[in-house]
Parts: C-alpha cells; sequence; structure tokens
C-alpha cells in the first residue's frame, strides 16, 4: 500500500461506478454484465429481475443463470460457469475466517466446542450426499430435516419459529454453493437440486484475490474493510490477500485503493444524466463505503434498514430518495417516493418513467407516485 494518498472526488467515483455497472443501460446480453462479475442479489424474488432491467437495452433471459446461496449465505445469480471457481473462492481461508461468516449464529455454534470450519463441512458433506442423491427437488424443510438426521446432534437447535429442533440456518446457507445446491426460481416453497455434475465440497479454499479483483473494478476505489464486509468476514482475515501494488487514494477523507490503470479512468468519469429507480439489494447499493455513496447519516438510515430497504431514486450521479410500491388496485400500482431534498421537476418526469417502465415489467398497466418529505 502506498504511503501518501491521491486526492479523488466522490463525485468521480461514483460517475465511475454508475458507468462500470453499466446504470446507462448499455448492456445487451444479461450473462455480460459487468456485475455478474460478483452476481445479482436477488433478496426478494425480484431483485434480480429489477437489477438487469435498468442495465440492459432489451429482455433478461434468466434461464440463461444460477440461483444459488452465495456471498453471506444470500441468494445471488451467477453465470454457471463461474461457480465451482466461487465455491472454492467463498470456502472460509481458516477458522478465524469462518468464524465470523456465520454471524448471529457464530456464539450458537462454537459453544458447542466445535469449530466453525468443521461445522460448515460437516453441514455442507451432507447436503451434498442429500441433493446429489436425491431423484427430485427437495423443498428447504425436507432438506433441512434430512441434514438434521445426517450430523452430529450437537450441531442442531431449538427453533422457536418452527418448534422444531434443526440445523442452523445459517450453516446451511453458507454451505450451499460448495455442496452443490441450486435454488430454484420461483418455487413456493422454496425447492432446493442438485447442480449439475458438482464435484462435492471443495477440499480447501482456492483464495479471494479474484473476488477482490472484482470488488475494486465494480467498487473501487475500496479497502480492505469494504471487501471484508462484502464477504461477511473481518478485515483480518482478507489482509493477507490484498494486493501491495495498488494506488492509494483519498475519498472525501477515506483511504482507499485501486489498481493503477484504473486511477485515470475514476479521474476521467462524469457524472450521468440519468435517472434510475433503483431496487432494494441493487448492485450499486451493495458498496461497504456508505459514507462515500451517501454522506448524509439520517439519508443512510433510510435507505439502509434492519428489515424491509427500499429502493433508491439515483438522478445525476446521486440518491436523492427513496421509493415503495403497493398495489393500488387490479391495474394500478402506488409508487411513493420519499425525498431527501427537493427532486426538480424534470427528474420527476423521468422518475415516472422509470416508475411506468418497472409496473409494465410486473404487468400492471397505470402507476400513480406521490412524493413525500423526508
Amino acid at each position: 500500500m502506498a504511503a501518501m494518498a491521491q486526492q479523488i472526488d466522490r463525485r468521480q467515483v461514483l460517475a465511475y461506478r454508475i458507468a462500470v455497472q453499466q446504470l446507462d443501460g448499455s448492456g445487451t446480453d444479461l450473462a455480460q454484465l459487468a456485475v455478474l462479475d460478483l452476481g445479482l442479489p436477488d433478496i426478494n424474488g425480484t431483485a434480480a429481475q429489477l437489477a438487469a432491467s435498468v442495465r440492459l437495452r432489451g429482455e433478461a433471459d434468466f434461464s440463461t443463470l444460477e440461483r444459488v446461496w452465495s456471498f453471506r449465505g444470500s441468494p445471488y445469480y451467477h453465470r454457471p460457469a463461474d461457480l465451482r471457481e466461487l465455491a472454492g473462492e467463498l470456502w472460509p481461508l481458516s477458522e478465524s475466517d469462518a468464524q465470523p461468516r456465520l454471524g448471529w449464529q457464530r456464539k450458537q455454534v462454537t459453544s458447542t466446542g466445535t469449530s466453525a470450519l468443521d461445522a460448515l463441512t460437516e453441514v455442507a458433506e451432507a447436503m451434498f450426499v442429500e441433493v446429489s442423491g436425491a431423484k427430485r427437488a427437495l423443498t428447504k424443510g425436507m432438506l433441512s430435516t434430512a441434514v438434521t438426521a445426517r450430523i452430529r446432534p450437537e450441531l442442531s437447535w431449538w427453533c422457536a419459529g418452527c418448534k422444531s429442533t434443526h440445523v442452523s440456518e445459517q450453516l446451511m446457507r453458507l454451505g450451499g454453493l460448495p455442496a452443490g445446491l441450486r435454488l430454484e426460481p420461483e418455487s413456493s416453497p422454496l425447492n432446493i437440486s442438485a447442480l449439475p455434475r458438482w464435484p462435492g465440497v471443495p477440499a480447501k479454499p482456492l483464495g479471494v484475490q479474484r473476488i477482490i479483483d472484482a470488488y475494486l473494478r465494480l467498487y473501487g476505489p475500496a479497502a480492505p474493510a469494504d471487501v471484508a464486509g462484502y464477504l461477511g468476514t473481518t478485515r483480518t482475515a482478507i489482509l493477507p490477500a490484498w494486493p501491495t501494488d495498488l494506488v492509494q487514494l483519498d475519498v472525501s477523507g477515506r483511504s482507499a485503493w485501486l489498481p493503477d490503470q484504473l486511477v485515470d479512468v475514476v479521474r476521467a468519469a462524469k457524472p450521468a444524466p440519468l435517472v434510475r429507480l433503483l431496487g432494494a439489494g441493487d448492485p450499486y447499493l451493495q458498496s461497504r463505503d456508505r459514507d462515500v455513496l451517501v454522506p448524509d447519516k439520517v439519508a443512510q438510515k433510510a435507505i439502509w434498514r434492519i428489515l424491509g430497504n427500499p429502493g433508491a431514486v439515483l438522478v445525476d450521479g446521486e440518491i436523492v430518495g427513496t421509493w415503495r410500491a403497493k398495489q393500488g388496485g387490479k391495474s394500478r400500482t402506488d409508487l411513493t417516493v420519499t425525498e431527501f431534498g427537493v427532486i426538480d421537476p424534470d427528474a420527476r418526469d423521468e422518475i415516472a418513467e422509470e416508475a411506468r417502465r418497472i409496473t409494465a415489467m410486473r404487468g400492471v398497466p397505470d402507476v400513480r407516485v406521490t412524493y413525500v418529505g423526508g
């Protein structure tokens, strides 16, 4: 890491990210979208489709992708050809890396005296056996029951919500891709089946270099803690893999790094004159440097909530509000925009056009947009 940091304007950083993430709608092929180098988050069953729609000129054919549990155990769409490598890259580098990835269930697992890495391995191997040997898709509940019966009793806990004892939810999610599990889209309850010709649970981690490179390309300039947050681990776990040939930059008083060949590209970036309604979970909102993306703390709290995040309104390079939509009748959607300031009339016209496009995707012919203060 360089000793002295070069200054760079956050507006240039945001303009670069908007361009590299193709929010200008320049994409022509879903599988070739740049954001798929890290995947398309699908937190609510529609997020990925909405994210693709603002980046593509035509319609998105999701049958070319696979839906799996990947980063932080969340549902993502990925290119099928990337999945075997990604499974090894998401496998924890060590015990000190595995523990934080368990999130709120970390203490639950480690209190048994079993290492987080051993517990993850045992659950992933049990899931691989159950799913690869199944003649048909299993519901999540069926898989949980089968895995619980196969693993050691101490790796199962009483669940008040289910009123039963079963394997940890996060162990299942983190072990899903390494076990070769695919999440069948639009299935309710969730159906889980085997990815074709899956070789089994990784014997060792592949490292996170490709993930770091992709993160820097899509969300740079970035710091080790940013990539760690995206993976659900700690800065300490990432530091040994952090590249040593990066350029150190100062973005609004924050140290961040970027490959040398991208520095001039970022400096040359100019805010795009566009309006987008970004869905909750859009890749653009997944960067961990929220102070750069949205400096105002009140606005941050409005966008990134503990539960039920809204969408974000992007106008000419800045997030200027949030939006939520609800059914206003059989043929109308009511979309409410909460402004952080005052959105000018021209931008409102474009927001209305974006709202019509989104509701048309959902098969609703009419939309009403309402504005409220922040």
